[in-house]
C-alpha cells in the first residue's frame, strides 16, 4: 500500500506536469465562467426600489406642502385673531378710561369714595397693560406672517 504525502520541493528547477499532479493530490481543479446576461435581476429590483423611493419622496413633498399650507392659514387665523382682540382691547381702554373721568369728578366733588375711585382707576391700569400686551401679540402675529409670506421682518 502507497501513501502519498506531499513532498516539499525548494529548489527552483521546474517540476514536470505529471510530478505536480501527484504532489497535490486530492486538491481541487475548477473553471468558472460567469456571464453577466441578466446580473443576477439585480437591475430590475434596483429600477423597483428606485420607483418606491420616488413615490416615498413625492408623498413626503406632498405632506410637507399640506402642513406648510396648514401652518400659514393657522397664522394668518392667529393675526386676525389678535388683531380682533387688540380692537376690543382699545374700545375698552377709551371706554374705561371715560368711566374714570367721571369717576374723578365725582370723586373731586365729593360724591364718590376713594374704595370706588381706585377701583376704577384699576380697571384702566389693567385695560392699558391689557392693550399693550394685546397691541404686541398682534406685532408678533403679523411678523409671523410676514415670515411666511417672505417679508422682510423689520
Amino acid at each position: 500500500m502507497q501513501v502519498y504525502a506531499p513532498q516539499p520541493t525548494y529548489a527552483e528547477s521546474k517540476i514536470k506536469y505529471g510530478n505536480q499532479w501527484k504532489n497535490n493530490f486530492n486538491t481541487y481543479f475548477g473553471v468558472t465562467l460567469s456571464i453577466p446576461l441578466l446580473n443576477g435581476l439585480q437591475t430590475k429590483s434596483r429600477v423597483r426600489q428606485a420607483k418606491i423611493t420616488e413615490k416615498q419622496t413625492s408623498f413626503v413633498e406632498q405632506t410637507t406642502k399640506i402642513q406648510l399650507k396648514q401652518a400659514i392659514e393657522q397664522a394668518y387665523l392667529n393675526m386676525k385673531a389678535s388683531f380682533k382682540t387688540y380692537t376690543t382691547v382699545n374700545q375698552q381702554v377709551k371706554d374705561f378710561e371715560e368711566s374714570f373721568r367721571a369717576a374723578e369728578i365725582k370723586f373731586n366733588e365729593g360724591v364718590l369714595t376713594s374704595v370706588d375711585y381706585l377701583i376704577v382707576k384699576s380697571n384702566v391700569d389693567k385695560a392699558r397693560t391689557n392693550l399693550i400686551s394685546a397691541r404686541y401679540d398682534y406685532i408678533l402675529r403679523s411678523k409671523i406672517l410676514d415670515y411666511y409670506q417672505s417679508k422682510p421682518l423689520w
